[in-house]
């Protein structure tokens, strides 16, 4: 119901504005001027004598705007919800003077132009949407897809939407499909300005809606949830988190006797202490009888967080040809 500006603990409206305010952009061309995205256009503050003013809606912009973005050139891109991509050229912000207003409601394989955000990544206007990633053209003055971040992103069929890039440029944005929940990743930003995934690397955080990823100073980020707060520390090596580990926790003979039970005991310590094992010794394997003819095998990996999620995979050597395919069951029967 208005912009506002927050001093210690209140909250101050800025101006007479009364409607919804979704995005701000600081102008890195205009000294002291902010772009604000709001729900019927593009507004402009100035900030000055250590307080925000709100000089008015720029005329040439229409409708809902939920992401906004200046470029090198000082020409102003931002979203038209349920219709795509305008821009306009920024005369004077100070007088809310701007011209050459154009629209792009064409992008890549029609996506619905709801929950979309326009980034500024190299030199480089792009459009994250529910049907991949795409970027401005200047040759063919459209916008074409993108395969910075994956192809997948240039198919159609997987949405994103980029939140942020820090300060030492890393990609932070959410990913999604069908479910409107969705799973966050950070792809690394490397010397030769190419980008490097690692899709897993946060999966231990539940999908939902993200809403945005602040980023501090020494790889600090704070990453801002529907469901909560967040914080990843950049600094810490992945290199010492081990590799999932995949266990076997039970075998059952004929329904009803256990033949194992998810570790070995390891002989006695000079100090009397005995210890377990989870992998087998020579001594410690069993031969099953012939009568012995339907086992159940239980396993379980030991990676805490998003236990429902994980999917496994089995091969008995010896009986199956193949391995099976992936899925969340955590127990194999084997008859005969």
């Amino acid at each position: 119901d208005g912009i506002y500006q927050i001093d210690d603990d209140k909250a101050i409206r800025i101006g007479n504005y009364k409607q919804s305010s979704f995005a701000f952009y600081t102008s890195r061309i205009f000294p002291n001027i902010t772009y604000v995205a709001l729900n019927d256009g593009v507004g402009i503050l100035m900030y000055q004598q250590g307080s925000f003013v709100f000089l008015g809606k720029l005329d040439e912009t229409k409708g809902q705007v939920y992401s906004l973005i200046e470029d090198q050139n000082g020409t102003l891109w931002y979203s038209s919800r349920y219709k795509g991509v305008d821009r306009c050229n920024i005369v004077n912000p100070y007088q809310l003077i701007a011209d050459q207003q154009k629209s792009y409601h064409q992008l890549p394989f029609g996506p619905k132009c709801d929950d979309m955000a326009i980034s500024l990544i190299d030199g480089k206007i792009k459009v994250s949407t529910d049907k991949g990633l795409c970027r401005f053209d200047s040759k063919t003055d459209s916008f074409i897809p993108d395969s910075t971040l994956g192809v997948e992103f240039t198919e159609g069929k997987t949405g994103i939407r980029i939140l942020n890039q820090d300060k030492i440029g890393n990609l932070w944005f959410e990913v999604y499909t069908d479910n409107p929940n969705r799973w966050i990743e950070r792809a690394t930003k490397h010397s030769d300005n190419t980008y490097r995934r690692i899709p897993a690397q946060f999966r231990i955080i539940p999908d939902m809606i993200f809403n945005d990823v602040l980023s501090e100073e020494n790889d600090i980020n704070w990453i801002a949830s529907y469901d909560g707060l967040y914080r990843f520390d950049g600094s810490f090596s992945n290199e010492k988190q081990p590799i999932i580990k995949l266990l076997i926790r039970k075998i059952v003979a004929n329904q009803s006797t256990q033949i194992y039970n998810g570790a070995s005991s390891l002989p006695c310590n000079l100090e009397g202490l005995r210890s377990t094992n989870f992998s087998q010794t020579n001594s410690t394997v069993q031969k099953l009888n012939s009568s012995d003819n339907s086992i159940v095998i239980y396993f379980s990996s030991p990676f805490f967080g998003q236990n429902q999620k994980i999917k496994y995979s089995y091969k008995l050597v010896g009986y199956d040809q193949d391995w099976s395919i992936w899925s969340t069951d955590q127990k194999k029967e084997y008859t005969n």
